[in-house]
């Protein structure tokens, strides 16, 4: 395995700060995560005002999060840009979340933008799973994926989502009737998104045991 083209981190406590991880790959004959920064087993990580842009790995074109028992999170203010598309010196790359990987997280991520990153398999530009999530103020546009295209949130049992607009995302394989956004094992509450003309079939895909509440949320422009 690889972690982090850019920057790897395991452990302790880190702050990233107006940094910008451009052009870094992370190849491995097996897996790798990361291909901006991947960060694991720490107690804290802040990631604010960063730019993420042209970076490839196989999970996380840009940022991999695996936290040690809901270790908190924030990624705020931050751009994510043409990752996952091949463009490091990176063999591999763009099998899942293009954009962002958070695991077993406390995670806020705010004010951030997600567009243009690409990848072959599934998970869209953002995934999270196992974690508790405040998500707010994002914007997910121009994305492709093979399946889920825009994010796909697994196992989260505390989780917001209020005024995000996830829009113009692709599923390549969106004959087989692959959601823009899914939701699977998860509990929450959907506020002011707005979910719009994803060419992925299904906008909002509600699965395996998920129990979430919508309110003013805009759906438009899907067809299956």
């Amino acid at each position: 395995q690889a972690h982090g083209g850019g920057v790897a981190m395991n452990g302790g406590t880190l702050v990233a700060e107006n940094c910008a991880f451009r052009w870094n790959g992370a190849w491995a004959r097996s897996v790798t995560f990361g291909g901006g920064l991947s960060i694991s087993g720490t107690v804290a990580a802040t990631v604010t005002r960063s730019l993420f842009q042209d970076n490839d790995a196989w999970h996380a074109g840009g940022l991999h999060f695996l936290g040690d028992d809901h270790s908190p999170l924030s990624v705020d203010r931050c751009s994510f840009t043409d990752n996952g598309r091949g463009h490091s010196r990176g063999r591999a790359y763009g099998g899942y979340a293009a954009a962002l990987d958070v695991r077993n997280a406390k995670a806020r991520i705010v004010n951030n933008t997600m567009h243009g990153n690409r990848v072959t398999n599934d998970n869209g530009a953002l995934y999270v799973a196992d974690s508790d999530l405040y998500l707010t103020r994002n914007v997910i546009t121009g994305n492709r994926a093979g399946r889920t295209s825009g994010m796909d949130l697994l196992n989260v049992s505390t989780l917001t989502v209020t005024n995000n607009i996830v829009a113009d995302n692709v599923s390549r394989r969106h004959w087989l009737e692959l959601p823009a956004v899914r939701l699977r094992g998860s509990t929450g509450h959907f506020v002011h998104n707005t979910i719009a003309g994803n060419d992925s079939g299904y906008g909002l895909e509600i699965a395996s045991g998920a129990m979430v509440s919508l309110t003013n949320t805009i759906l438009v422009s899907h067809t299956v």
